[in-house]
């Protein structure tokens, strides 16, 4: 799905600052960081695919479960989610899901700083889905004008992982994705059919 965003005044990219800053912070004080974005954070402006105006943000964070303390090994709760929300463009002004990815990980780093390592591994099993709950033709039909918005989609995912530094202040991120044909870590089968 290509996406286009127009991005004006609003754009809010603090995350990433945010987290750099609070690593240097961190690595002053050789504190450590449990608590953390794991994408940027944001908040903009968009008009995408014949969508109504609205105001786009995600909400990321990443969580160290375990060790309490600095270590090379962590396990982690990972949460990303995309949300819209139709200031006056649509009636009532509805902020509604448009993904949902969540799920545990295990992470070995490389680096003498805990909060921001030269070198991360990770490998985890994640749910993605858009949070909606439309699953059958009677309830798409009854859902009248915004009916294929509201339709669910989900499934599982292994991911792999393996971010380091490139070229000078850059960095590389890798994501590798083997998917399943399940949702909810095996409950369900996945929905991704078109059933209309």
């Amino acid at each position: 799905m290509i996406k286009y965003i127009f991005t004006g005044v609003f754009v809010c990219l603090a995350s990433s600052t945010l987290v750099a800053a609070e690593g240097n912070d961190a690595a002053e004080n050789n504190s450590y960081e449990r608590f953390s974005s794991n994408e940027p954070n944001y908040f903009v402006g968009a008009w995408d695919n014949h969508d109504d105006w609205h105001l786009e943000f995600n909400l990321s964070v990443k969580y160290a479960l375990w060790p309490p303390a600095a270590s090379k090994h962590k396990q982690l709760f990972i949460y990303n989610g995309t949300y819209h929300f139709y200031l006056k463009s649509r009636d009532s002004s509805p902020i509604i899901s448009r993904r949902q990815n969540v799920g545990p990980a295990y992470q070995y780093t490389v680096g003498d700083n805990p909060n921001l390592p030269d070198y991360e591994f990770r490998a985890g099993w994640y749910h993605e889905s858009n949070g909606q709950t439309i699953n059958n033709v009677a309830d798409y039909i009854a859902a009248g004008e915004f009916a294929k918005y509201r339709v669910s989609r989900g499934w599982d995912y292994l991911g792999l992982e393996y971010m380091s530094p490139f070229l000078g202040n850059l960095r590389q991120h890798l994501d590798l994705r083997i998917f399943c044909n399940c949702q909810g870590w095996g409950a369900e089968k996945r929905e991704d059919e078109i059933f209309w």
